[in-house]
């Protein structure tokens, strides 16, 4: 039995000035690396990043946890660890 992975692409462009187009390419060259490559890798590395906080953790929520200890601020440590 085989399984096809198939991955769909798209397709993005963007636009670049003539310096930055040039520091991206003298990057990628001393890199080893082509443009499309390069790029991709930078995208995801940076999405990657952004996916390590969820804006749905409830840290970042009002009210996220309510114990009803009053030393909560004193003893955090103990009721953590």
């Amino acid at each position: 039995m085989y399984f096809v992975l198939v991955r769909i692409m798209k397709v993005v462009q963007t636009k670049l000035e003539e310096e930055e187009y040039t520091l991206l390419k003298e990057w990628l060259k001393k890199e080893g690396k082509s443009i499309e490559q390069g790029i991709r890798e930078v995208i995801i590395d940076t999405l990657g990043q952004r996916a390590k906080v969820s804006s749905k953790d409830t840290f970042f929520l009002e009210r996220s946890a309510r114990s009803g200890k009053k030393d909560v601020s004193k003893r955090h440590d103990e009721y953590l660890y």
